[in-house]
Parts: C-alpha cells; sequence; structure tokens
C-alpha cells in the first residue's frame, strides 16, 4: 500500500500530466511538442502537487532509443565529414565555453554571487553534473547553481528550436556532407543482439569512467560501431521516439527547482541577459561561417547552441536537419567540457584555499 501512495500513484499522475502536456503542444504545433510539453506540465504540476514522481528508468531508457537512433545517422561518410571540421568544432566549442566565462565574470558583479557560483551556472553542461560540481566547492551555492543551470535549459530548449524553425530552417543548404541513413540491409535477430550487448558493454564502461550521459552515448557508440562495420543497422519507429522525448521531457520537468523566494531580482535579470546574450552570439557564429564557408545556418546554430546534446538533436531530427552534423559538434564540446570541468573545480578550490591562507 505505502508503495503505491509513494510512487505508483504519483507516478501515473504524473504520466497523465506528462501526456497531456504532449498532446497539448501537439494542438498548438508548438515545436518539439513530446519533449516541451511533459517537461512544461510536469514543472508546473510541481507548483501545484504535493508529489511529482519520474523513475529516473524511464528517463533512461528513453535516452537509450534516442542514443540508438542517433547513432544510425553516422556512417562511415559522416564520420570522415567529423574529421574534416575539427577545427571548426574546435574553434566554436573554445569560443562557447569562452564566452560563458566572460559572462560568468559578468554575473559575479553585478549579480552578487561568488564566482564559483556563476561559473558552475554558466557552464553548457548537464543540469545534475553541475549541481555534483557544485557541492564540491565550499563557496558555490548549490541552489543558486540549480537556479542557473534549471532557467538555462528552459531558456534555450524554448528559444533555439524556435529561432532555428522561423528565422535559419529556409537558409538551410547541404554542404555539411551526408545525411546519415541508416545502412542498407535487413536487421535481424543476430543484428539486434549484437546492437544490445555492444550497447550494455558501452554503458557499462561509461559509467565507469565517469562519461557523461552514458545511456545516452553508450548506445549511440554501439549504433556507430554496426555503422562502420557496414552493418545493418536499428532505425525506430516515430511512435518510439515520441515515448523516448515524453519520458526526457518529464525527466527535466520533475528534476527543475526554481524558487522565486531564494533569488534577488539582479540574478534573475543578470540570467537572463547572460543567456540571451549567449544564444545571440551562437547565431552570429552560425551565421558568420555560413558566410565565409557556406555551413548550413540552421544546423551550425544547433550545433554551437549551449542546449543538452539530446535536446539540440530531437530538434534537428524535427526540422529534419542533418543529425549526426549537430550531434558531432556537441559530442566534441561534451570532450572538452569532460577535460576542462574537473580542471575548472582543481582551480577554485586552489583559488578558495589561498584566499583562506591569505
Amino acid at each position: 500500500m505505502e508503495l503505491v501512495k509513494k510512487k505508483i500513484f504519483p507516478f501515473a499522475l504524473s504520466l497523465v500530466i506528462a501526456l497531456s502536456g504532449g498532446i497539448l503542444f501537439s494542438q498548438l504545433h508548438i515545436i518539439l511538442p513530446w519533449l516541451l510539453g511533459p517537461m512544461f506540465a510536469v514543472l508546473l504540476a510541481k507548483a501545484f502537487l504535493p508529489s511529482v514522481f519520474w523513475p529516473a528508468a524511464l528517463r533512461n531508457a528513453g535516452l537509450i532509443c534516442l542514443g540508438l537512433q542517433l547513432g544510425s545517422t553516422f556512417t562511415k561518410e559522416v564520420l570522415g565529414g567529423m574529421i574534416r571540421h575539427l577545427p571548426l568544432m574546435g574553434f566554436t566549442s573554445a569560443a562557447v565555453i569562452g564566452f560563458t566565462v566572460l559572462a560568468a565574470h559578468f554575473l559575479c558583479k553585478y549579480a552578487n554571487i561568488t564566482l564559483s557560483s556563476a561559473a558552475i551556472g554558466s557552464f553548457p553542461g548537464g543540469l545534475s553534473q553541475m549541481v555534483v560540481l557544485s557541492e564540491e566547492i565550499e563557496d558555490a551555492d548549490e541552489a543558486v547553481v540549480t537556479f542557473m543551470q534549471t532557467f538555462r535549459i528552459i531558456f534555450v530548449i524554448s528559444a533555439v528550436p524556435y529561432l532555428t524553425t522561423h528565422f535559419l530552417i529556409s537558409e538551410h543548404a547541404g554542404v555539411a556532407g551526408g545525411r546519415g541513413q541508416v545502412a542498407a540491409g535487413a536487421f535481424t535477430v543476430f543484428h539486434g543482439f549484437l546492437l544490445f550487448a555492444l550497447a550494455v558493454l558501452f554503458i557499462y564502461a561509461g559509467k565507469k569512467i565517469k562519461m557523461p550521459i552514458p545511456y545516452l552515448l553508450g548506445p549511440m557508440l554501439a549504433g556507430i560501431c554496426l555503422n562502420a562495420a557496414e552493418l545493418p543497422n536499428l532505425a525506430l519507429p516515430d511512435p518510439v521516439l515520441a515515448a523516448s522525448q515524453v519520458a526526457i521531457g518529464a525527466h527535466l520537468g520533475r528534476q527543475m527547482k526554481i524558487s522565486r523566494n531564494q533569488f534577488s531580482a539582479s540574478l534573475v535579470f543578470i540570467t537572463v541577459l547572460s543567456n540571451a546574450a549567449l544564444i545571440l552570439f551562437c547565431f552570429l557564429l552560425a551565421f558568420l561561417f555560413h558566410a565565409l564557408f557556406g555551413y548550413p545556418v540552421g544546423e551550425i546554430f544547433l550545433g554551437v547552441a549551449p542546449g543538452g546534446i539530446a535536446e539540440m538533436a530531437i530538434t534537428a531530427m524535427a526540422l529534419k536537419l542533418d543529425v549526426s552534423f549537430v550531434t558531432s559538434f556537441h559530442l566534441f564540446r561534451i570532450f572538452i567540457l569532460f577535460i576542462a570541468t574537473p580542471l575548472t573545480v582543481k582551480l577554485l578550490k586552489r583559488k578558495n584555499e589561498g584566499a583562506k591562507n591569505a
């Protein structure tokens, strides 16, 4: 009875709310209805309901489905194109991270928060990873970091698809190389078993080395391996992809925490301003590389935007853009952040220790 009261009933209610949000957004023809609808519906429900529950296992299942779909788009030709685009990926990643660091100094100065809180709150990483990092640094405020990261996710997931659809999609021109089609041939039980085994192996290895979002990247690597070996890959039907978006969106809404009583008006205003400036910066970067090198501006914008790999990949799929091109940019930035974030933590800890000893 206790299980029904604490988990089963709250989950059933959350599922109805999430699906209702998806249906509403779909009827209103809002971009990414099955991701944004559940996210906003569950986030809103948290303000009125005492208990909203969404199992992490469902979110992980959604990420696995999305990872398998993304992996199927990485053909040999696409992988070759990634190597050619490495200088562009490196420059754009450095530019976005550099702009984020500048924004953190601005936040620290005008919002009256510590540099540690501003830096970790501004980094374009995952919400949970950044909150965990804030717990490791003494002068980082976990509540401030959670608010800043939550707002960034809401702002980016809402604004970037809208901007891409209404301002950039007409500029789309295919020079980025390769749409990343699923390898030809019949997908058999053997291929399914091989894909499953590889996905489990990569998820396990990813968790061991503390790789970000292993439930997404592990299956994606498994799909890439099948394509690299020129074996038939898995193409998931649209209803499965929609269900995976509901699972991810509802979890995002459940995870977000916003309390208007905890934060000053200056912090809210500066956070809005810095996120808008970052998106505008990415917008201008996309136009610059489109003008200089002819890259499709919509795909470049999604590739450099400070959103999560899952959300930006879903946007690319919904708009029928080059998913592998967009994903490769975010993979590169994840790799850079995977290296840069621990170094940043060490530098901030050293700075705090030096200030104490001074």
